[in-house]
């Protein structure tokens, strides 16, 4: 099975279609599921993309319908977090 390695950038230009590579991780995620390729992230990304929407609505860039919305679609996406030591050195060079 082909994997592919994602960080939580990716995630929300997915999420948020104000973002501005939303259209690309749209053809992105759909390709990945028409292949079957497992999508894999580092431990942080879950916090990196909570946050995110949650500094959103704070600012009253999202309001609360797109809110629960985006939270709704990070909460069952697709994603298998690796808990794997190996993956922070390399975390480090793609931040």
């Amino acid at each position: 099975m082909e994997e592919l390695v994602f960080d939580a950038n990716t995630v929300l230009n997915f999420a948020f279609s104000d973002y501005p590579f939303h259209a690309q991780a749209q053809r992105l995620f759909a390709d990945c599921a028409a292949r079957g390729v497992l999508i894999l992230s580092p431990p942080l990304w879950e916090s990196e993309a909570d946050t995110t929407n949650r500094s959103r609505r704070l600012r009253g860039s999202l309001n609360e319908d797109a809110y629960e919305a985006a939270q709704t679609l990070l909460d069952g996406f697709p994603i298998t977090t690796l808990y794997d030591p190996t993956l922070r050195p390399l975390a480090r060079i793609l931040a």
